[in-house]
């Protein structure tokens, strides 16, 4: 892959993920029923409906994410494949696109609602947080051997080839991963968001020093049975 389709890629991502994320965000600042429609002018009759009626939204949101991983995918297995610029174009305009609309639509909603004092400040800030984790995933992607701030072990140190296939599956399962923790502590409230990205900072650690061992040991394994074989010949 070229470093003009690294780049698209990572852009390609990042906008077609802005959707979910938009939606997460602005979710926090709505109270958990929402005005719809005013019944009677007069009466001031009025109809209220739960917030997560939005997330009918965001399955149309996922169809961006889900043309950049299989377009991601098709590339990595046919390096030949030619229209991959095309459809990371096409991605980019329906993630800006969906982005464009769902913004619109929960603005006016947030203009519905008289009264924002119920704002869960520490439930923003964690999913927050976890965005600006998962956009971190690029350049997880991209760090060369030995770089310090990147997953740094002593099974990713051992080879060149160890660390790129540790840190292209780390920063795929960083981005999806992340992304989708922060919709999900969209739907809870308090402190509690805090401990649970936390925890899941300290799963996805785990996980890739894990992953890294194993790396490690397949690539050992492989060296020795390609040097048996280089041997019985």
């Amino acid at each position: 892959m070229t470093r003009s389709e690294r780049w698209l890629t990572s852009v390609a991502l990042i906008t077609s993920v802005l959707p979910l994320i938009f939606m997460a965000l602005i979710l926090k600042l709505l109270p958990q029923s929402i005005p719809v429609v005013e019944l009677s002018v007069v009466e001031h009759s009025v109809e209220y409906a739960s917030k997560y009626n939005n997330l009918i939204m965001g399955l149309f949101c996922v169809v961006p994410l889900s043309i950049v991983v299989i377009a991601r995918y098709i590339k990595g297995h046919v390096p030949d494949y030619h229209n991959y610029k095309a459809i990371l174009l096409v991605s980019m305009a329906l993630g800006l696109s969906f982005t464009g609309i769902v913004t619109y639509g929960l603005i006016v909603q947030i203009g519905r609602v008289q009264d924002l004092r119920d704002f869960d400040v520490s439930g923003f800030c964690s999913v927050l947080l976890s965005v600006a984790f998962a956009m971190c995933g690029n350049v997880t992607r991209y760090r060369k051997w030995g770089s310090r701030i990147a997953l740094n072990n002593r099974f990713t140190r051992s080879s060149a080839c160890v660390w790129k296939a540790v840190h292209n599956n780390a920063a795929a399962v960083q981005i999806l991963g992340f992304v989708l923790i922060s919709v999900l502590l969209s739907f809870i409230r308090g402190w509690i968001t805090f401990a649970l990205l936390a925890a899941s900072v300290a799963v996805f650690a785990g996980w890739a020093y894990l992953y890294s061992y194993l790396v490690r040991n397949a690539f050992e394994r492989r060296k020795r049975d390609h040097a048996a074989e280089m041997g019985a010949i």
